[in-house]
């Protein structure tokens, strides 16, 4: 953690105002912890591979001080989550200046318990109604997947039944003819037959 314990006040804001502005000129920002609101290191971003095919993941690599030495960490800037299946921002506020994330500590555990969303506990209602909207919308998608499977297996069907009653209609016309026609030749026959010795 960095925390300034000594100097005036006033010499401690010009101070980190200075760090505040170097960090921003070489491409790094604070990263706080939501929990603690302290200033956990300073980061930059690297994408990584994730366990989706062709997504990466946004991890933080940065530096911080624990007692009077560096320490590089990497987390994850999202998570797995296992209610929704998706991968998803832990990051509770984002700007050019500052990141502030849900996590509890540099790692990467995507269990809910090892997360702190502001507005706590307001916040984690709003994360489990976000998570239960993304599992009803889960839900929806593979209902409407299987509704357009039946459409179409209707649609084959129709085509089907429209190809197969046309099929019948003209076999019930051949069949007529052909019926007159046997009618007819029995009608010659009867008559040849009629005029025979």
């Amino acid at each position: 953690m960095i925390r300034v314990h000594e100097g005036k006040p006033t010499e401690v804001a010009h101070r980190l105002v200075d760090l505040h502005l170097l960090a921003r000129r070489i491409g790094v920002r604070p990263l706080l912890r939501a929990g603690r609101m302290e200033i956990e290191g300073f980061i930059t971003e690297k994408p990584k591979p994730s366990r989706t095919p062709g997504k990466d993941r946004r991890w933080a690599v940065g530096v911080k001080l624990n007692g009077g030495k560096r320490e590089y960490f990497e987390e994850p800037l999202d998570f797995y989550n296992p209610e929704t299946g998706q991968l998803e921002t832990c990051l509770c506020m984002e700007k050019d200046t500052v990141v502030v994330t849900a996590r509890r500590a540099p790692g990467i555990s995507d269990k809910l318990e090892d997360f702190v969303w502001l507005s706590y506990p307001a916040g984690r209602v709003q994360k489990k109604l976000i998570n239960r909207i993304g599992k009803l919308m889960q839900e929806r998608a593979g209902i409407e997947n299987e509704l357009h499977s039946l459409r179409v297996e209707r649609d084959k069907y129709e085509i089907e039944a429209n190809r197969n009653a046309s099929e019948w209609e003209s076999m019930t016309k051949k069949l007529k003819s052909l019926e007159e026609e046997n009618t007819r030749l029995k009608e010659q026959i009867d008559h040849l037959q009629s005029l025979l010795p």
